[in-house]
């Protein structure tokens, strides 16, 4: 009876939420439009092998992150609301400055690793004469990599201040329409120059890097006028063991799961015989994210809640904003997969004729993506219930799994094969982590699981 009283006082303050912020959901939809438009253009403007290496950097980019963070930007959603919430002052000052020292210590270290790889390249490379040709263009990309996470970890901290809008333009919408200007501008200026015309999708990932750089002092200026000026003139108070080991541990998890969003199309990339097919798969993954867009709002709007509900171990209550996340994030799910099954080639004919040969790829893929939906909030609550280890020992288990799957798919079906290893393993993983939810939590993560 209690439950019943929860979710329909929940659901009221969801839908209070909703209209509060329902700029948010805009921006959120029209973040993926953008980012639909960005991928639909670049694949106007490369060929399906450049498409499909820029895809493959990009996927690399989410991937390391965490690693690049060390787990920060997920300590940030576990600590500061919390914090917040309490009022303790110190604490927020004191982990605003672990966090800052975090990043710059990790960059460094990211970016002397990386011009040390370079410089092995280019040392070994039997001529220094456009070296760049001859490895991936993964190699020269990582200094994007701190650029990129920073502003991440910049977004998830304007989320963890309830800052929504800040959020989700910063990480979502603003950032991907300066990418596209930065992408035209460079094609209107250069086109005829180097940096135009020796490698296009090298060209790309300096558009990128250049948008990191103006979202990042944008991002600092409105934090500047957002943030409490107490939060830097008190005196700031530390509990870095507690941090850092919460960070290592939700950023191994992270981590793992950054490998198995990325490890496929990387896998195809590797051991596919037609480089094509790694730009085709790409715009499957870009269609069949559509489907979690509206998911993506609710959790913004919701994951806040899970922290206090279980450090408040109100088991009732979280169990209602579960329900919540899943009467909101499932309909509008199965929606567009309906949507995606039925009009799933005019979709793929968009980025080109020969995109269309991924068809049945994009089908395998989506209905793998719709019961990662329904499935999706055990991860939130393995993660911030104290039970990151068990969430990593089996994202381990799970990377291995698809590795093993793909060196066999891969080489027999090619694209569809990949398709099949990321659906198998979107809907295991989702049900095994809903089984320990129920077991650890006592949660049913969708009804009756």
């Amino acid at each position: 009876m209690r439950l019943i009283q929860y979710f329909f006082k929940d659901v009221k303050q969801f839908l209070h939420l909703a209209r509060t912020h329902s700029l948010i959901l805009a921006i959120v939809l029209l973040s993926y439009l953008a980012s639909y438009g960005l991928n639909f253009y670049l694949a106007q403007i490369l060929d399906p092998q450049n498409y499909g290496d820029v895809s493959v950097v990009w996927q690399v980019l989410l991937f390391a992150t965490p690693v690049a963070l060390l787990g920060t930007e997920l300590a940030v959603m576990r600590f500061l609301p919390m914090y917040m919430e309490q009022g303790k002052v110190g604490l927020i000052a004191g982990f605003l400055k672990w966090m800052k020292r975090t990043y710059i210590i990790s960059s460094l270290v990211i970016l002397g690793v990386g011009l040390l790889v370079l410089l092995v390249f280019v040392v070994f490379s039997k001529t220094h004469i456009h070296f760049f040709d001859q490895f991936h263009i993964i190699i020269t990309a990582f200094w994007l990599v701190p650029l990129f996470s920073l502003v991440m970890l910049l977004a998830q901290v304007f989320q963890a201040m309830k800052k929504y809008y800040h959020s989700a333009l910063f990480s979502g919408l603003a950032f991907t329409l300066l990418i596209i200007v930065t992408v035209a501008l460079l094609i209107t200026i250069f086109e005829s120059t180097w940096i135009g015309l020796y490698r296009a999708s090298f060209s790309v990932l300096l558009c990128i890097g250049v948008a990191c750089v103006i979202m990042i002092m944008c991002e600092f200026y409105w934090l500047k006028k957002c943030m409490p000026k107490r939060y830097f003139t008190v005196k700031p108070q530390f509990e870095v063991k507690r941090w850092s080991k919460v960070a290592f541990e939700m950023m191994s998890s992270t981590v793992v799961f950054g490998g198995l969003l990325a490890i496929d199309i990387v896998m195809l990339e590797v051991l596919g015989k037609n480089e094509a097919q790694v730009g085709h798969f790409a715009a499957v993954l870009v269609i069949a994210s559509s489907i979690g867009v509206f998911g993506s709002a609710v959790d913004m709007l919701v994951n806040p809640m899970i922290s206090p509900c279980i450090e408040q171990k109100n088991h009732r209550h979280l169990q209602s904003v579960i329900h919540i996340m899943n009467l909101f994030k499932a309909f509008p799910a199965l929606l567009l997969t309906t949507g995606i099954i039925i009009f799933g080639k005019d979709l793929l004919r968009m980025f080109g004729d020969s995109y269309v040969n991924a068809y049945s790829s994009l089908v395998i893929v989506v209905i793998g993506v719709f019961w990662g939906i329904c499935l999706s909030s055990s991860g939130p609550l393995l993660l911030y219930s104290g039970h990151q280890r068990t969430n990593f020992k089996l994202s381990i288990i799970q990377l291995g799994f698809i590795i093993v799957l793909d060196v066999i798919f891969i080489p027999l079906y090619h694209i569809q094969g990949a398709a099949i290893v990321l659906t198998v393993a979107i809907i295991l993983s989702a049900i095994v982590r809903a089984f320990l939810a129920r077991k650890y939590l006592g949660i049913h993560t969708f009804y009756l699981i």
